[in-house]
């Protein structure tokens, strides 16, 4: 991983731990649940400032189900929701993952925004991933 314009450059996502991408459940009865954050980076992939979001899922058999966004001033404010089959027993324990995320947002003003509140929790933005 190198730097651009002061953001990390992602260069080769394939070793990037646990990485998910978004799930629908077409056709399967579901239940939507949270999602835990750890930590929201701001870096430069393909050309594209985006996000790499760290957190877990509530459970064995959740999926990252979508993620919304609007942007004020110095504030990006994300929404996460995971989802997993209605009626399925899982096992209840937390499942790391990891979500490369483009917001449709010019990049000068995401790379200056100050702090990130997911689902109503403020996030500092890390400019150091591991």
């Amino acid at each position: 991983m190198k730097k651009e314009n002061s953001l990390p450059v992602l260069t080769d996502i394939s070793s990037i731990k646990n990485l998910v991408s978004i799930e629908s459940p077409e056709g399967v009865a579901y239940q939507t649940g949270s999602v835990y954050i750890d930590s929201v980076k701001k870096v430069i992939h393909d050309d594209k400032s985006g996000l790499l979001i760290r957190g877990n899922l509530p459970s064995g058999c959740s999926k990252l189900l979508k993620i919304n966004h609007t942007a004020n001033a110095d504030t990006l404010h994300l929404q996460l929701m995971s989802w997993k089959p209605k009626n399925k027993m899982c096992t209840q324990q937390l499942v790391p993952f990891t979500y490369l995320y483009y917001p449709d947002i010019p990049p000068g003003k995401l790379k200056n925004m100050q702090f990130c509140d997911v689902n109503g929790q403020t996030v500092p933005f890390d400019s150091n991933p591991q």
